[in-house]
């Protein structure tokens, strides 16, 4: 299947059509090669559609690009549909970002292998404590962290005085990164 650059069109593409993915891959990479790039640029067109445009949140993966940088795809049937990051926020503690599913492979556990994939990975690299932050508008994303055991926490930097911010925690050092 093509990549579109109009998200709608996905999300129609998807209601008439679903696909059945067979199985997920979630891969460490580059926040620099094409399909990453693609990823995100499919994210932030979405952002904007229930947000609207915020050009401050933006990214390029030179301001990701610092030591401790987690960035995966999650690839379905070879296919790159998804991706996630996290970035190191403090001693022990990263803060998950990025993370999306393109429309046409969701509710098919993408979301999942993403999350699994990052806690996973960020445990084997010393990360005890995941943060995050989301939107409001976005209450699959709050459903997905609340199964998967994120706990509400007061956010913080520019996130402490936005009535839209929801942030979450968990603590993963030691733990499963199954959903209890």
């Amino acid at each position: 299947m093509k990549y579109h650059s109009d998200p709608t069109h996905l999300e129609q593409a998807a209601a008439t059509n679903p696909p059945t993915i067979v199985s997920v891959t979630v891969v460490a990479t580059s926040p620099y090669r094409p399909a990453a790039r693609l990823l995100v640029d499919h994210l932030w067109q979405e952002l904007d559609q229930r947000y609207g445009p915020n050009p401050r949140s933006r990214f390029t993966p030179e301001q990701i690009d610092v030591p401790g940088l987690l960035f995966v795809v999650a690839k379905a049937d070879g296919r790159p549909v998804g991706c996630g990051a996290v970035l190191p926020f403090f001693d022990g503690v990263g803060e998950i970002k990025r993370m999306w599913v393109e429309p046409d492979a969701r509710r098919q556990g993408v979301a999942e292998a993403i999350l699994y994939g990052l806690e996973s990975m960020a445990r084997e690299k010393g990360y005890h404590t995941l943060r995050l932050e989301t939107g409001v508008r976005q209450p699959e994303a709050i459903a997905l962290y609340n199964k998967w055991g994120y706990a509400p926490v007061a956010c913080w930097g520019d996130y402490a005085n936005d009535p839209i911010s929801h942030c979450f925690e968990k603590k993963i050092h030691g733990s499963s990164t199954s959903k209890h």
